[in-house]
């Protein structure tokens, strides 16, 4: 009965410790994947040592000699040799086996080996087998830290895998990839594999019918948050996935739950308000959109703000703007230029050059029927890279204030923004140029020299801070939350922002992403820390400065909403009791300041107070979101 236990013990416990060591590689397999060979090789030194011990002592007489030793120390090369295949050979020292504590130390040098041996082979070569072992326990025994699944295998997840892993070391990732994809297999793509699992993620191939499932039940089981991010290169893969998940039958839905669908601006607007949608935290994205949002959160965007003519919030001139090159981000970089502009009450015209412009501008102008009240399009004929593009700039009598180079082909853009850059230095003009980059390459480099700030880039668009820990979605749960709490509803921001329609979100993430220029035309800069009442002072001391800040406002809130098809409208075309119309795009607060009050009688709501009140409460906005305001120098 005795030798039976010991049996079983023996069995368990070894079945625990390989348990406990496939969980452990599966977890810190870039670890062994770093550090494997090393310690292989100390283990082979110490068993060298080990059989050199044997062999010397095991085979000793009175009279060794130095060709004992000799003989004992090749002998032990040899040995050393079968640790690589694994092969026991203890007997071969002969008296040494009887010796408990050198069998101890023989046996712990080649279970030790011939784990790391295993271990090296599976990090560096096993990515499907450590990603199946890994959602193993995942599945079984959840997370204590963050877990992010990346659906789609291409060069934009492999930033992304990247960056997660550098600003969240300890995060699972699993990259997620259909078994019918397999088919296309290529070389490009057995490289991004090889990447992605090199820089920390497990690559995990999947039957499509059972995705939504063990997706689920990861996020059910992590105690932190959990990241499903679907960023397919063919969009409606990521729809479809969204779809599946969020019309599982009798699944609770995670409390940390976050979903991230990239696509195109004109579906996610067509679907984003379904019914199947509203009770999950899903995150819509654009590319095109989160190109021209890093460009305007930063602060060589600023640079275009004319400081000098700012006069208590107001610039009393034209705002001149040049796009060169019309693609996506073109037309989202139009829809943040435009209202932005508005924030200190200048007027904007927008030149767009090339021949090509006209009819690629055509779907912008006509489905935003009321954008010819907040903007000045004009076609400029100048083909780009020509005598008469150059001539314009060097002639003209009124410089854009800043140029943007937005064409499709971003080695182009390059090409031209540093010629049109030498031409302009020539003839002592210095305008802020702005390069749409596809990926960081040399060139960024020569840019920076330059003075030309590039944005656009793959590895900055497909990074931790703009698709996850994005600080504009900070800015736009604290806009939201005043609102709600302004108009008596308790709550907190997260709580708000869970149950926020989508048209709420977008109308947050308008007003959070124009904050930096709004603050700038209070004179002031946003830094993180805590405020010191300073810019609520200025607002008693200068109420001019509250009043063209608020008109400001109003005029940036209609500017949005026209880049966006909507139109004013009667308070009779509107559904009973609400001031707007989602679906037909009408609202009637669409009116100039001063008939704010006309409308506000109607619904009796002082709108011109609510504008005021948002002003005044920029600093508790962002002391909410985590920054501060500070008087610029």
């Amino acid at each position: 009965m005795g030798e039976v236990l010991v049996f079983c013990l023996t069995w368990i416990i070894g079945l625990a410790m390989m348990l406990f060591l496939l969980y452990f590689v599966s977890k810190h397999n870039l670890w062994f994947r770093k550090y494997g060979l090393t310690l292989f090789i100390v283990f082979l030194v110490i068993g060298f040592s080990v059989y050199f011990w044997g062999y010397f002592w095991g085979f000793a007489v009175d009279d060794s000699s130095l060709l004992h030793a000799i003989g004992s120390l090749f002998l032990a090369l040899f040995s050393s040799g079968r640790i690589m295949v694994m092969e026991l050979d203890i007997g071969s020292t002969k008296a040494s086996e009887n010796i408990e504590l050198y069998r101890a130390i023989y046996g712990v040098v080649m279970f030790s080996a011939m784990v790391l041996l295993a271990v090296m082979v599976v990090a560096n070569i096993g990515g499907g087998i450590m990603g199946r072992l890994r959602l193993l326990f995942l599945q079984t025994i959840g997370s204590r830290h963050n877990v992010y699944l990346i659906y789609g295998v291409s060069q934009e997840s492999v930033f992304l895998v990247k960056d997660i892993h550098k600003k969240d070391p300890n995060g699972t990732i699993l990259v997620l990839c259909g078994r019918d994809e397999y088919a296309d297999d290529t070389e490009d793509r057995k490289h991004l594999e090889n990447d992605i699992y090199r820089y920390g993620a497990f690559k995990l191939s999947f039957a499509l019918e059972r995705r939504n499932l063990f997706l689920l039940k990861i996020a059910s089981r992590c105690r932190k948050h959990s990241y499903i991010i679907c960023m397919h290169s063919k969009r409606w893969k990521n729809i479809k996935l969204l779809n599946e998940i969020c019309q599982a039958e009798g699944k609770k839905i995670p409390d940390r739950l976050h979903l991230y669908v990239l696509s195109e601006r004109e579906r996610i607007r067509r679907i984003a308000e379904n019914n199947i949608y509203q009770k999950w935290d899903i995150h819509w994205e654009d590319p095109e959109e989160l190109a021209a949002r890093q460009l305007i959160l930063s602060k060589e965007y600023l640079t275009v703000f004319p400081k000098s003519d700012n006069i208590l919030g107001r610039v009393e001139r034209d705002f001149n703007l040049a796009v060169i090159g019309w693609s996506g981000t073109a037309e989202e970089l139009c829809r943040y230029l435009i209202p932005g502009v508005q924030t200190a009450g200048m007027h904007i015209r927008i030149q767009l050059f090339g021949a090509e412009a006209a009819e690629k501008t055509a779907y912008f102008q006509v489905s935003n029927p009321a954008l010819g009240q907040a903007v000045q399009l004009d076609l400029c004929r100048e083909e780009p890279d020509t005598k008469e593009f150059y001539e314009y700039f060097i002639h003209t009598s009124h410089c854009p204030d800043g140029i943007f180079f937005t064409g499709t082909d971003a080695a182009k853009n390059m090409e031209l923004a540093l010629r049109l850059d030498d031409i302009l230095q020539r003839y002592q003009k210095k305008v802020p140029l702005f390069v749409k980059e596809r990926n960081i390459s040399e060139d960024s480099g020569i840019l920076k020299i330059e003075g030309i700030a590039g944005f656009g880039c793959q590895e900055q668009i497909y990074s931790y801070d703009i698709l996850i820990n994005e600080k504009l979605d900070g800015m736009a749960k604290a806009v939201h939350c005043f609102y709600k709490q302004y108009y008596g509803e308790q709550g907190d921001e997260d709580t708000f922002w869970k149950t926020a329609s989508i048209y709420e979100k977008f109308s947050s993430r308008a007003m959070a992403v124009h904050i930096p220029w709004k603050v700038c035309a209070a004179g002031y800069v946003i830094v993180s820390g805590l405020p010191d009442g300073s810019y609520e002072q200025d607002l008693e001391k200068n109420p001019v400065l509250v009043e063209n800040l608020s008109i400001g406002e109003h005029l940036r809130w209609e500017a949005s909403l026209f880049c966006e098809g909507w139109k004013s409208g009667t308070p009779e075309q509107m559904p009973p009791g609400s001031n707007k119309d989602p679906k037909k795009r009408l609202h009637t607060c669409l009116v100039p300041w001063e008939k704010l009050p006309e409308v506000g009688r109607y619904y009796d709501t002082d709108y011109q107070y609510l504008d005021t009140h948002l002003v005044k409460s920029i600093g508790h906005i962002l002391k909410t979101a985590g920054y501060a305001m500070k008087k610029e120098e």
